[in-house]
């Protein structure tokens, strides 16, 4: 049999083009490359309280029983609810919130939104199903996202370290800020606060002996904790 002819090798690439145009085409492939998005920093920094709009931000939350707050959100559920099917999916809630309510691009909100949606669901008689939210819930979503909004960033100034736990000394480096927020820090017999005792035993604990947002949410929220004074009296 005769024998099969060898494939000729590939030609490489540039072959057969002048000095000059080989020059453009990789100058033209640097600046496509250049012009690719570049990935996220792993971990965004904490947001400074500070920095945060609180105004702006309970403004783009109509929570009153207003005439005029009752259609503001109304028109605020529809952009919520991107497939127009009369409720609201947990992972419709998350993508509107960011782009409705404009919060910071660092502030990785998931853990309030996720814990607003939990306390709306748990104090209604909503026929909605567990994973989703109605109108009738709509209300007290909004009510508990500014509310848990204000947690998580406390949690996240309180957390040095940024391994989303808060740990003992993180607590006790953490007690004056806890103070302007509200916290009492003596008792009515004029004792100051016992903050080992208050951390192990107010706190439920991880195998670690640390605090996570959620435990710290619902210590702070019976505290009536709050970073500001001007919250709406919804």
């Amino acid at each position: 049999p005769h024998a099969q002819p060898k494939a000729a090798p590939k030609a490489k690439a540039g072959a057969g083009m002048s000095k000059s145009t080989q020059q453009t085409h990789a100058q033209a492939a640097a600046k496509a490359k250049a012009a690719m998005p570049k990935k996220q920093a792993a971990a965004a920094a904490p947001v400074d309280p500070n920095k945060v709009d609180w105004q702006k931000l309970s403004a783009s939350l109509p929570v009153r029983k207003t005439p005029q707050e009752k259609k503001e959100r109304q028109e605020l559920f529809k952009k919520f609810d991107t497939n127009n099917n009369g409720h609201l999916s947990v992972a419709e809630v998350h993508s509107a919130v960011r782009l409705v309510i404009h919060l910071p691009e660092a502030y990785d909100a998931k853990p309030a939104i996720d814990r607003a949606i939990a306390a709306a669901k748990a104090k209604t008689k909503s026929t909605a199903a567990d994973d989703v939210i109605g109108p009738a819930e709509f209300r007290l979503l909004l009510l508990h996202l500014r509310q848990y909004f204000d947690l998580h960033v406390m949690f996240d100034t309180m957390d040095a370290n940024h391994d989303k736990k808060l740990s003992l000394q993180e607590f006790k480096t953490a007690i004056k800020k806890l103070e302007q927020w509200g916290l009492k820090t003596k008792g009515k017999d004029g004792k100051p606060l016992d903050v080992d005792f208050e951390f192990k035993n107010k706190f439920k604990q991880d195998a670690s002996g640390q605090v996570t947002f959620e435990s710290f949410a619902e210590w702070a929220s019976a505290k009536h904790l709050d970073m500001e004074e001007d919250v709406d009296e919804c």
